[in-house]
């Protein structure tokens, strides 16, 4: 692999991979330690190595965040002229300012489930029953949602929660867009009507 696709998949720079290549920068987390180690498909006791050379501990799980850190949240609400929210890698909405709430909508009005801003790009019966929050290239956005969460299928292959939200809904089978989105991700089974 090119320089440039493991820093992809590591979720770091290219520049900052070159770095660490020739020792030139400060010791590497926990978590960038195991990007690479899954950028490079290290097996287990490669990937412990690994954090051992560095002298970190490993990075245990194969499940991405879905809770929000107190400090966080407090510069959520240190943002009172922003809209802002916290998304998981699957484009789960976690959290979001009162702002956020008066411009786009109230999330806590939504169960859970459908937070899922990726569902909802794709899932949609028709373009003008949920909004996109201004969003001027719906398939620029969609394009990005795709690559967003191959990237984090990669990432967390073992999150299983992951990928049932995104194949959850049923799927009209001539909505081709929606089922090319599915089919993109490596859906095992659609539901469709």
């Amino acid at each position: 692999m090119r320089r440039e696709e493991v820093a992809v998949l590591a979720h770091i720079s290219t520049e900052y991979y070159v770095r660490l290549e020739q020792a030139r920068a400060p010791r590497p987390s926990a978590e960038v330690l195991a990007g690479l180690a899954a950028a490079l498909r290290l097996t287990d006791p490669e990937s412990h190595y690994l954090h051992l050379l560095a002298g970190t501990a490993p990075n245990r799980t194969d499940l991405h965040r879905r809770d929000v850190r107190p400090s966080i949240l407090a510069l959520l609400e240190r943002l009172p002229r922003t809209a802002g929210f916290v998304m998981s890698a699957a484009f789960d909405v976690l959290a979001w300012n009162d702002l956020a709430v008066a411009l786009m909508e109230n999330f806590a009005e939504r169960d859970p489930a459908d937070r899922n801003l990726a569902r909802r790009a794709f899932l949609r019966s028709s373009p003008a029953d949920e909004p996109l929050y201004g969003i001027t290239d719906a398939t620029e956005f969609r394009q990005e949602v795709v690559m967003e969460l191959r990237a984090a299928l990669a990432r967390y292959p073992a999150d299983r929660d992951q990928h049932l939200v995104l194949y959850s809904a049923p799927v009209a089978s001539s909505d081709a867009e929606a089922l090319a989105f599915l089919d993109a991700l490596g859906a095992d089974s659609l539901e469709t009507t």
